[in-house]
């Protein structure tokens, strides 16, 4: 089972998350904002995959820094359609997918 971190500015929608993702081959371990991700790897590990939302204003050098702090971990963005250029240079930053804001529970 991987283990997998929430993450968002927005307690309603880690809380969908969570029930999106419940029953299935995931284990949500944590569910926070983008300021305590360093803090969640501190207490419970570098998690296999993070679902990170980025409608909060998430800044490439966030991105860049959470990376950093769990290299081993594929970064997945809930995000709306990204520009090419951009979704290459997430790709830079450590992102291996990127799930659409219009994706249905079962695309997760």
């Amino acid at each position: 089972m991987s283990k997998v971190f929430l993450i968002s500015e927005q307690p309603v929608l880690l809380r969908g998350f969570e029930h999106a993702l419940a029953g299935g081959d995931l284990e949500v371990t944590a569910s926070c904002p983008p300021s305590e991700f360093s803090q969640k790897i501190q207490e419970l590990g570098e998690p296999d995959i993070a679902v990170v939302d980025i409608t909060g204003g998430l800044t490439f050098v966030a991105l860049r820094e959470m990376h950093d702090g769990a290299p081993n971990c594929a970064m997945v963005l809930w995000a709306d359609t990204l520009p090419l250029d951009l979704v290459f240079k997430t790709l830079e930053l450590g992102v291996r997918g990127i799930i659409q804001r219009t994706a249905g529970p079962e695309q997760f």
